[in-house]
């Protein structure tokens, strides 16, 4: 025999050993199952292992089924497995799996012990509730306080324990959800692998592989949705003392595209309760990435951040605790850019450190380039039970760069450099109560800016920011190729931020040798037959101008009275010239004050038409009409280019006139008066006068058959008058120095309807048969007047219309004063009235002024009171203004330790009495 056959015939001989040897095995391995199957009955394990669950968890237990798996792996399934929440909570079940499946070590079974090679969970459920009272359904979960059913002595009453090499989660879901906060997350799909081995004594090592999809809600100011992301997490730590101490090592966590390193510890004690602690390391993180990942809300106001971050926090915290965890650590960028929607960066070059501590966070070496200019920023905030913040900033942009990295509304550019050296202190539980200090220091800065005309150009000055505000001293200010100087004050302006309903405080003056209000303002180019004044005219008297309404007119122009203001206090004003077609005012003085609801012009003066006129104005700010009053005082100025601008009667007059005039009533948006509320007295004088002709004059001379009554010369004509129900009320007057020593009463309506009494003395001799008819006196009496050369008296009533006026003889009138006459039109009670309802206005005017400025502090005051000047006027709600003395509450100061050296000291801070407004001068800056 061949040694090929020996060989072949050894193996052979060795291949059925190996078959006969497995078959063996495989019987024995069957037998075991079998002899397993049969020690173990499913229903039995189920009713088994429920108890000894819940005496390991605490919790009740529900076991739908059990059953065995007879092939390798041998294997324990539990379905529909439910542990529910603790007592007194309700909802669907704390944990919820469709199976846990156990594959068990089958000589371990032989022995009767249980090993489990892997613990296997499909689609498990894991719910977090947090009620409103801030409880948890995971509170002493694992704390072996087991329910009234579970084994109480005995073999059985021993906790159940496993020794287990693996677990396994598939397609599984955790979520969370604090009822009161109203934030939830969830993680889903869950996959987890995780591989435990045992060390020394109850030391267990841990393998761990974790990959999910993270998405979470929080609805506190709103509802904000992040993610969803997809996060894995991998690395190794080990557990002792029975689970309840765990370390983690060397672990890695993947949120999307960022990577972070991991290291933890988590020890917990036998009520549940315990303490954490976790550090996040990453050398890379793209910040631009890692602020795409925050939701709309939180990112959309943000602008463009880029730049590269190395994050090095830990946090620690107690288990189970509602406080917030506690970070330390530092955050540190580079190469950090800010940039508005896709624009040029605001800032570059962005590099520091910030540092977190227990109850602090930091920074002092932040640095990078903003607009072209080096960037500076220092600062503390500290947090825990004295909370605060303080903050420097020094920067140097150059505002000829704002084009490049921001979209500028039309018409609008910038040039020139801002030096700034702020700081900020304040309190974080109320930051509206924060205070700024330093300085704005420009440097050649020039603005075109929508609505204003000119180029606006600062080229130095300084701006001192302090306690009390903003001031600023002789701040030179060029609109076009005019210099003005502005001094002032801008306190309280957390007023802004606090929303209560008051406002900052300006206290300034501005003042210069030139002022165009047509330049400066431009506006649609006013028609002479449009001005103002004749369309203050034609409304009160309801008529149109060239088929439009005035206000149509007025909206056209953009003119609308502001509903409120955002600042209160006072300007002082004064400008050498000031120019509004028509109008050329000199040595112009007025002192403006304001606030939300009011505007008061206050001592207005300025050379006008060859003469002087004032004013002061009280108005109400709002939506709908409100109210107004008006004193208005010219001397000696030229009557037809005056009552041009002002009236339609500029063509009928000329002359030397004087006015003093007081009104009230209400004013529409576009400050057009309502002739219905309209009341008001005065008077005028004319001297040196002539009454040019028109349809009155014209009308007249045709009655009396008089060519001297179609212009009439007047030496002097002094007439008050009275403003009442749509109508001008003309007292008895004389017009001294005209033909026939005519006398006048009566009144003219704002539509131009005449109701006027006239007395004449004429000369007998200058009248025909027929005008000496025509005024009614009998022949008669006739031939007496002209045998004796007297005059004769004649009283003519004008009515009709200004444009067509009738003249008739009142013959009954004949003897009687005109005073009589014009007592039926006027009564004494009318005017009474009118004088107690101005009086009352103006009262109650200098009272709400007094609130807003009270002795020039208004600081203190915070300008409350000043929304309704509708109280002013009788029958109006006589509701008293609220009280303004108390003083608004501010946040506490912060402590000495928020300290970063300011570059502006109390002793360079000016004196208030060194920038209060001077407005002694009218003149530019020297």
């Amino acid at each position: 025999m061949s040694e090929r056959t020996v060989s072949e015939s050894n193996r052979t001989r060795w291949i059925l050993r190996g078959a006969a040897g497995i078959g063996v095995l495989l019987a024995v391995l069957v037998g075991a199952v079998f002899f397993a199957a049969q020690r173990v009955n499913p229903d039995d394990l189920a009713a088994w292992l429920e108890p000894r669950i819940e005496a390991a968890t605490g919790r009740d237990v529900d076991i739908g089924a059990a059953r065995i798996s007879l092939l390798p792996p041998v294997a324990v399934a539990l379905e529909d497995l439910r542990i529910s929440n603790p007592q007194g909570m309700e909802g669907d079940a704390f944990i919820q799996t469709d199976e846990l499946r156990l594959d068990l070590d089958v000589w371990q079974l032989l022995r009767r012990r249980i090993r489990v090679d892997e613990i296997r969970l499909s689609q498990p459920q894991v719910r977090v509730v947090v009620d409103e009272s801030g409880q948890s359904n995971a509170r002493g979960f694992g704390s072996g306080q087991a329910p009234e059913k579970a084994p109480t002595s005995g073999e059985d009453a021993a906790p159940f324990q496993v020794d287990i090499e693996s677990i396994r989660i598939d397609n599984g879901t955790v979520s969370y959800r604090d009822v009161g906060k109203g934030t939830a997350f969830v993680l889903a799909p869950l996959e987890a692998r995780m591989q435990v081995r045992s060390a020394d004594g109850d030391r267990w090592t841990l393998d761990t592989s974790v990959s999910a999809r993270v998405g979470a809600r929080m609805s506190q100011g709103g509802v904000d949705q992040l993610g969803p992301w997809d996060v894995e997490v991998e690395g190794s730590g080990t557990t002792e003392n029975g689970f309840r101490t765990l370390q983690i090592e060397g672990a890695s966590l993947a949120l999307e595209d960022l990577l972070v390193r991991l290291a933890a510890r988590v020890e917990q004690d036998e009520s549940g309760g315990g303490r954490f602690t976790v550090r996040v390391q990453s050398d890379s993180v793209d910040a631009g990435r890692l602020v795409s990942l925050l939701p709309d809300t939180a990112s959309g106001g943000l602008p463009d951040l880029a730049g590269t971050l190395t994050i090095d926090l830990g946090l620690s915290g107690e288990l189970g605790s509602q406080a917030p965890p506690t970070a330390s650590g530092s955050v540190a960028f580079e190469q950090g850019r800010v940039a508005l929607a896709g624009q040029d960066p605001v800032v570059s070059g962005l590099a520091g450190t910030w540092f977190l501590s227990k109850d602090s966070v930091w920074t002092t070496d932040t640095e990078g380039v903003a607009l072209g200019g080096p960037l500076r920023l220092r600062g503390l905030v500290r947090l825990g039970e004295v909370d605060g913040f303080v903050m420097r900033l020094s920067a140097q942009p150059d505002l000829g760069l704002l084009s490049s990295v921001t979209t500028l509304p039309d018409s609008v550019t910038a040039a020139g450099e801002l030096l700034l050296d702020l700081t900020a202190r304040g309190a974080l539980e109320d930051p509206a109560a924060s205070s700024l200090s330093g300085r704005i220091v420009p440097d050649g800065v020039a603005l075109t800016l929508p609505g204003v005309g000119v180029p606006v150009a600062i080229p130095s000055g300084t701006v001192i920011l302090g306690a009390e505000g903003a001031r600023w001293s002789e701040l030179p200010v060029r609109l076009g190729a005019d210099d003005f100087v502005t001094s002032g004050t801008l306190t309280d302006w957390a007023a802004w931020g606090r929303g209560d309903g008051t406002v900052p405080v300006l206290d300034g003056s501005f003042r210069g040798d030139r002022f165009d209000v047509d330049e400066v303002f431009p506006a649609p180019p006013p028609d002479s037959a449009v001005l103002y004044g004749k369309l203050v005219f034609a409304a009160l008297g309801e008529r149109r101008i060239r088929n439009r309404t005035p206000r149509e007119i007025l909206e056209e122009r953009g003119i609308f009275r502001p509903d409120s203001l955002p600042v209160g206090g006072e300007l002082q004003l004064a400008f050498a010239t000031l120019l509004s077609a028509p109008y050329a005012l000199s040595d112009v003085r007025a002192r403006v004050e304001f606030g939300p609801r009011l505007v008061r012009i206050h001592d207005a003066t300025a050379g006008a038409y060859g003469g002087t006129v004032s004013a002061d104005v009280n108005l109400g700010l709002g939506a709908d009409d409100e109210p107004f009053s008006m004193t208005l005082s010219a001397r000696n100025v030229e009557a037809g280019p005056f009552l041009s601008a002002t009236s339609p009667l500029g063509r009928v007059v000329s002359g030397v006139l004087s006015v003093d005039l007081d009104v009230s009533g209400d004013m529409d948006r576009v400050y057009l008066p309502s002739a219905a509320t309209l009341l008001g007295t005065g008077s005028f004088s004319l001297s040196e006068a002539s009454l040019h002709a028109n349809p009155v004059t014209e009308a007249l001379s045709r009655f009396l058959d008089l060519p001297e009554l179609r212009e009439i010369s007047i030496q002097d004509w002094v007439a008050p008058l009275v403003l009442r129900q749509g109508r001008v009320v003309l007292e008895e007057s004389a017009l001294r120095g005209a033909f026939g020593e005519p006398r006048v009463a009566g009144s003219v309506g704002f539509g131009g309807q005449l109701g006027l009494d006239l007395l004449y003395r004429l000369p007998t001799q200058a009248l025909d048969s027929a005008a000496l008819a025509r005024t009614g006196v009998g022949a008669a009496v006739i031939q007496r007047i002209q045998a004796s050369g007297a005059p004769l008296d004649a009283v003519l009533r004008v009515a009709g219309s200004v444009l067509d006026p009738a003249v008739s003889a009142d013959p009954g009138r004949v003897g009687r004063t005109v005073v009589q006459a014009v007592e039926d039109e006027v009564e004494s009670e009318v005017r009474a009235e009118i004088e107690q309802r101005q009086e009352r206005l103006q009262e109650r005017a200098d009272e709400l002024v007094d609130r807003l400025i009270p002795g020039r502090d208004t600081a203190a005051r915070g300008l409350p009171g000043l929304n309704d000047l509708r109280r002013l006027l009788p029958g109006r709600a006589g509701q008293a203004p609220p009280d303004s003395t108390a003083q608004p509450d501010s946040a506490g100061a912060v402590t000495d330790t928020l300290t970063v050296p300011d570059s502006v000291t109390a002793d360079s801070v000016p004196a208030r009495d060194s920038v209060r407004p001077d407005t002694t001068t009218a003149g530019g800056p020297s």
